[in-house]
């Protein structure tokens, strides 16, 4: 939010998409916009989700003191982003292989499955 021109560090916001994460749907809206206006403000940001519930929660993390020095907020926010990943990943090969133990995964789930322990 204090940053939104580090959206332009994540060269694909769509990898955010398959993540069935509390937060995401909004992070990945707020991703949209700042790439959309790249000259955005943090005030802008704010007064487009003003009175939705979407702004109660970013008015919250705008108070929250994160102590992230301004030098380090793209490398901080990439490394969440990479986690956000590798947790979605982890959980979704757990996933395939309970389904391939007890023999009920389909061929397009075994491929992914497949892929990701290859890839």
């Amino acid at each position: 939010m204090e940053h939104p021109h580090i959206v332009n560090e994540l060269e694909d916001i769509s990898v955010l998409e398959p993540l069935d994460v509390p937060g995401v749907e909004l992070l990945s809206q707020l991703l949209q916009l700042c790439q959309a206006k790249p000259d955005i403000k943090t005030a802008q940001l704010l007064e487009y989700f003003r009175d939705t519930e979407q702004g109660k929660q970013l008015a919250k993390l705008m108070c929250w003191e994160h102590h992230v020095a301004s030098n380090a907020a793209a490398d901080v926010f990439l490394d969440s982003i990479e986690k956000l990943l590798n947790n979605f990943v982890e959980k979704r090969t757990e996933f395939l292989l309970q389904k391939a133990r007890i023999k009920q995964i389909t061929h397009q789930e075994r491929q992914e499955l497949l892929a990701i322990l290859n890839g």
